[in-house]
């Protein structure tokens, strides 16, 4: 079966000099992501360049419609550069093989990329040229932005040659959506699937994601980690529930992200400025390197290292109340892998009490090993997975 919607229902912006179409351009756009010393030159050659440029003064633009009348952005530099603006949305849209990435979002405000309904999202394959530079998805500053129904990468054969989702000094967008349908897939993507960098990347959310792994469990593992939290990037949330404010009320509704049979690691988070980045409530299982792997991130937060249990409670103890005061979260999983456990299934939690003791009270049964993860009450990092203790209480 053919992957792509008939091409004959699809219009086609390919090979454009400066933009197959253009909505209120204002000059080309520096493309700041890119480690060239000259980056405007990318702009001046006899080369590819943008397929749709949308500048600064457009707000409320609608582009595409669904995948069944796809419009296609092809072997262009970028296939659609948003630069600045608010509230434009791309929906239903195929880009498809562009050198630097599908798409770039640069600066401005509450933009949507896909809409409502599953056959408005975007796909986003085959873009990159193997650079660390290059992949699907570039958020670059600015802000508020929503990502949802996108496919990046998506099968072997049409894997980004680079990142899935590269945030760069970006905040508050919301990736994914409190519907678990209305998620995205990062899949077979060469480098990280999510990768999430500099000071400015703060208080973004990860919900309802696969990463990895496909709506139906089926490994698509991307050749990096499944997300990367570097240079600074601090106080996102990977998991943990969508927050949001409606009628001066505030309301987290409960979410998780599934990140598997990734190359690297599930999660990584590098740097000593890298901090307050919480990984709660995910299912995060049989990536080759570790679940959550903090190289200096999140205050190298560690997890509790003593369990016992009786019948359905595990109770334990948070050995230094200094790093992990009371307050701080204590979240248990189980993992199926017996050598390296991860976090496979969530099985209940609690908050660690003024004595530094714990009382977690399992909504199911265990499937091989329990792991445990803490979360700072007040600066919010998450530690990786402790060791794997079996169900029956002998600690290995």
């Amino acid at each position: 079966m053919n992957p792509l919607p008939d091409r004959a229902w699809r219009n086609r912006f390919e090979r454009n000099k400066l933009g197959g179409i253009s909505v209120s351009i204002g000059g080309p756009p520096a493309l700041p992501f890119l480690p060239a010393p000259k980056p405007l030159d990318h702009l001046t050659g006899l080369v590819p360049k943008i397929g749709l440029l949308v500048d600064a003064a457009s707000t409320n633009q609608v582009v595409g419609e669904s995948l069944t009348l796809a419009n296609s952005f092809e072997l262009d530099l970028v296939g659609a550069f948003i630069d600045g603006g608010s509230g434009v949305r791309l929906q239903g849209n195929i880009f498809d093989r562009n050198v630097i990435a599908g798409l770039v979002v640069h600066g401005g405000h509450f933009h949507e990329i896909g809409g409502l309904q599953k056959d408005s999202g975007n796909r986003f394959i085959g873009n990159g040229r193997g650079q660390l530079s290059q992949g699907g998805v570039v958020f670059s500053r600015g802000g508020g932005h929503t990502l949802r129904y996108a496919t990046v990468g998506g099968a072997a054969n049409l894997a980004n040659r680079g990142f899935g989702l590269l945030m760069l000094d970006s905040s508050k967008n919301t990736i994914g959506s409190a519907l678990e349908a209305a998620g995205n897939e990062f899949n077979f993507n060469e480098s990280h699937g999510v990768w999430i960098q500099g000071p400015g990347s703060t208080n973004n959310q990860f919900v309802n994601n696969f990463i990895g792994i496909d709506m139906k469990r089926r490994p698509a593992g991307n050749l990096g980690d499944g997300v990367r939290i570097d240079s600074g990037a601090s106080h996102n949330r990977i998991g943990g529930g969508l927050e949001f404010t409606q009628n001066q009320f505030r309301y987290t509704v409960p979410s998780e992200n599934v990140i598997a049979h990734n190359a690297g690691d599930g999660v990584r988070v590098i740097g000593v400025d890298t901090v307050g980045n919480s990984i709660l409530d995910n299912r995060i299982t049989a990536n080759f390197g570790l679940g959550i792997r903090l190289v200096g991130g999140n205050f190298d937060q560690s997890p509790p290292r003593y369990l016992s249990y009786d019948d359905f409670t595990l109770s334990g103890v948070a050995l230094d109340l200094a790093t992990t005061p009371a307050g701080s979260l204590i979240q248990a999983f189980s993992d199926p892998d017996p050598n390296a456990p991860e976090g496979d299934q969530f099985l209940g939690q609690d908050v660690v009490r003024p004595g530094g003791g714990f009382f977690i009270r399992l909504l199911r049964a265990p499937t091989g090993k329990v792991t445990l993860t803490a979360t700072h009450a007040i600066h919010r990092s998450t530690s990786p997975f402790g060791s794997g203790w079996r169900w029956y209480g002998e600690s290995e």
